[in-house]
């Protein structure tokens, strides 16, 4: 037994059986585990600390990542300060959809060779496969150069899978704006204890701050 009046097994007054402050039986998410969005995405509603509420001008080192909805290839609204302690870091790849590029980074993902060779990031690899690290593929412009399509994410989430993050239908352009992407595919990172920009638009940086945490 326990010491508060709550019924359950643990030191904490949520009346659950575990010992954070959640009021669920598992994680600080409050989630139970049991997702909501098709894919499984994590689900935490504490916008506590989020002072983003935009994307506003371009991102930069430090800068918070807002606490937006973004649409993802299953056609739902998702709130990116849903990833928020899910995992160290998240990944966030810009990519259109007519970038022999990018569909080499989507393969590298699934297959850990394709844009990276195998061998190069095979301990960001291997943490991206156990989610210590998340992606998510921000998709800006569809096969013809024009708006992107939920249709056409969701065939690349058929091809590829995901990374433990949605894929995103970038339609107005908002996310990629706020990353202010050089080229493509452009990569920028994200503390997810923090919520905050480590490297911003700098795909290789990127991938030497993770190979630097994960050899």
């Amino acid at each position: 037994d326990d010491d508060d009046a709550t019924g359950d097994d643990d030191d904490d007054a949520t009346g659950d059986d575990d010992d954070d402050a959640t009021g669920d039986d598992d994680d600080a998410t409050a989630d139970d585990d049991d997702s909501t969005f098709e894919g499984g995405y994590p689900v935490n509603n504490d916008l506590s600390g989020c002072n983003a509420q935009n994307f506003g001008p371009n991102a930069g080192v430090g800068d918070e990542l807002p606490c937006v909805d973004i649409t993802t290839q299953f056609d739902e609204q998702y709130n990116l300060w849903n990833l928020r302690g899910s995992a160290d870091y998240l990944v966030v790849d810009v990519c259109a959809m007519w970038a022999g590029p990018c569909q080499l980074i989507n393969q590298w993902r699934q297959t850990g060779n394709g844009y990276f060779q195998s061998g190069d990031y095979d301990g960001v690899w291997e943490a991206l496969q156990d989610e210590d690290i998340r992606w998510m593929p921000t998709f800006f412009e569809g096969v013809s150069g024009g708006a992107i399509s939920t249709a056409e994410v969701l065939d690349i989430y058929d091809t590829y899978g995901d990374s433990g993050a949605p894929l995103v239908v970038d339609d107005d352009q908002e996310f990629m704006l706020w990353m202010g992407a050089q080229g493509i595919p452009s990569l920028t990172l994200v503390e997810l204890d923090t919520m905050l920009v480590l490297v911003n638009d700098d795909t290789f940086a990127v991938m030497e701050f993770l190979n630097g945490q994960y050899p």
